[in-house]
């Protein structure tokens, strides 16, 4: 099982805990990017911070994106 790499972000007023320490396995169109799992939601950061003094804060455009830029245009593929 993959390291847990654990970022708490500010989101839509709530503070939510979120894992990207695993990439999608090869036989994903996504393969080798990585994967973001929702992991827990919190009113106040202090809430987020006490159940998961391990993750970081971090901000919404710091979060890793996925991109599908690598798959063609085209339909008849």
């Amino acid at each position: 099982m993959p390291k847990q790499v654990l970022n708490i972000v500010n989101q839509n007023g709530n503070f939510v805990v979120k894992d990207t320490g695993s990439r999608y396995p090869r036989h994903s169109v996504l393969a080798g990017q990585v994967q973001v799992k929702f992991v827990d939601s919190f009113d106040t950061l202090e809430e987020a911070q006490a159940a998961y003094p391990q993750a970081t804060l971090s901000h919404a455009l710091m979060m890793p994106t996925n991109s599908f830029d690598h798959l063609p245009d085209d339909a008849g593929y």
